[in-house]
């Protein structure tokens, strides 16, 4: 896992997310009787905090539980001087909405919360994809699940992953933007299409 000891992980317990999100997630999965059953933390990153939790409640006439994910504004990154976590959330929701989008898997944003005080920092909410998590430390290309593959399926493994620029660059969400943002938005295009020729 990423250094749990940076500022802004600051330890939040089942009864602290009980009461904090419990009538926010309520609002906004539109579930009355929503309970949040299980919570833990995934670590802290250095854009932001991750848990993991669990909500309960009657979803579409049925009793159901749903895994979601919680990130956390890092505010004392030395890295994201600026972590902001409207704009990744922005294009989660816009990829996911779009009709470009589909075969890109992109989690179901819930919502994005600028007040801090509810957990400490802003954060966003969103539905939980299965898969499996690549640790950023150790780093996973030195240790762990993907540097123990054999060489077949880790080449396998990249070229299924190369597809998501690919895809993701068939997506138009954007708007007029700084010129810098405009050179970063061609360096990722140069990106995918280097992608794309290694995907043949």
């Amino acid at each position: 896992m990423a250094n749990s000891e940076l500022p802004s992980a600051r330890a939040l317990s089942l009864d602290s997310a009980q009461r904090a999100l419990t009538p926010w997630l309520a609002a906004r999965l539109k579930v009355p009787d929503l309970n949040v059953v299980a919570w833990r933390s995934a670590g802290s990153g250095n854009s932001a905090d991750t848990f993991f939790a669990t909500v309960a409640g009657i979803f579409e006439g049925a009793a159901r539980e749903i895994p979601l994910v919680i990130r956390r504004q890092n505010l004392g990154s030395d890295i994201f001087l600026d972590s902001d976590l409207s704009l990744p959330t922005r294009v989660m929701a816009a990829v996911g909405a779009h009709p470009a989008g589909a075969g890109i898997p992109v989690p179901k944003v819930i919502g994005l919360e600028s007040d801090a005080d509810l957990i400490g920092a802003p954060f966003m909410v969103m539905e939980q994809l299965p898969g499996r998590i690549l640790p950023q430390s150790p780093n996973y290309n030195k240790e762990g699940w993907l540097a123990d593959m054999s060489a077949d399926h880790h080449t396998a493994s990249v070229k299924f992953n190369l597809r998501f620029p690919v895809l993701t660059r068939r997506v138009c969400v954007c708007r007029p933007a700084h010129p810098s943002r405009i050179q970063y938005r061609n360096l990722i295009h140069r990106l995918a299409s280097q992608a794309s020729d290694h995907c043949g």
